[in-house]
């Protein structure tokens, strides 16, 4: 769940990253623990704010080590269907790391699409968002679960690097965050060591002329989550 008290150290860590722009599509304030999220457009058609909307709010997932995130339609009056597939790709994102995901007070032709295409199933849906606040399931936890996500997500990411000094660099990591994740209890290295590690490729990762930048603003985000694991992951 949220730690209301790290979201501003975060969130300037994650504005350092993306630039100082501060262009927004969204509004989202932490109630009872719940990132409460609201669209600002009434109509979610064009693919670049619509991209911006999927960073925005994967960069919301980085305050949590188990997302409880509501998505709030009210408002919103068209959604286009990259927009749906955005959805369905932040609720794998936030199962990923064991969290939850609700959504709240969609248009009645909205919600038709959703009945027509079963994504009623995919989501936990609300009428209003007060019914939500109160019935939403909290986040199921298991131990050192979300940290087994991003090991996963580490894994992959070293996978697609061609043979490389840096996916040599990222082998011991890959191998720290293994015995992290999978290792007895008594010999498990601290989350702090891991992303000390991570720190010491990540300057190597963005700067690897090899790296697409798709690849490369994954690594962000990836480097982002591990780092907001550790209490001092925004320093």
């Amino acid at each position: 769940m949220i730690d209301p008290s790290r979201i501003e150290k975060i969130d300037a860590f994650i504005q350092r990253l993306k630039g100082s722009h501060g262009e927004t599509r969204l509004r989202m304030a932490v109630e009872d623990g719940v990132s409460h999220v609201h669209f600002l457009d009434r109509n979610i058609l064009d693919e670049a704010n619509i991209l911006m909307m999927a960073d925005e709010i994967y960069d919301i997932l980085c305050t949590a080590r188990h997302p409880w995130l509501l998505i709030d339609f009210t408002n919103v009056d068209h959604l286009s269907s990259a927009a749906i597939g955005t959805l369905i790709t932040i609720s794998n994102r936030v199962r990923l790391y064991e969290g939850t995901l609700a959504l709240c007070s969609i248009d009645r032709q909205i919600m038709e699409v959703f009945t027509i295409t079963r994504l009623v199933k995919l989501f936990h849906i609300y009428e209003t968002a007060e019914q939500a606040m109160a019935e939403m399931p909290r986040p199921e936890i298991g131990e050192h679960s979300g940290e087994a996500a991003l090991y996963r997500e580490t894994v992959s990411f070293k996978r697609m690097l061609p043979r490389s000094p840096l996916a040599e660099r990222l082998e011991p990591v890959v191998k720290l965050f293994h015995q992290r994740v999978f290792g007895p209890n008594d010999d498990r290295p601290a989350l702090a060591r891991v992303a000390a590690a991570f720190r010491g490729v990540d300057a190597e990762v963005r700067s690897d002329a090899a790296i697409g930048a798709d690849d490369r603003n994954r690594w962000a985000r990836l480097f982002r989550l591990v780092l907001a694991k550790t209490d001092d992951g925004a320093e």
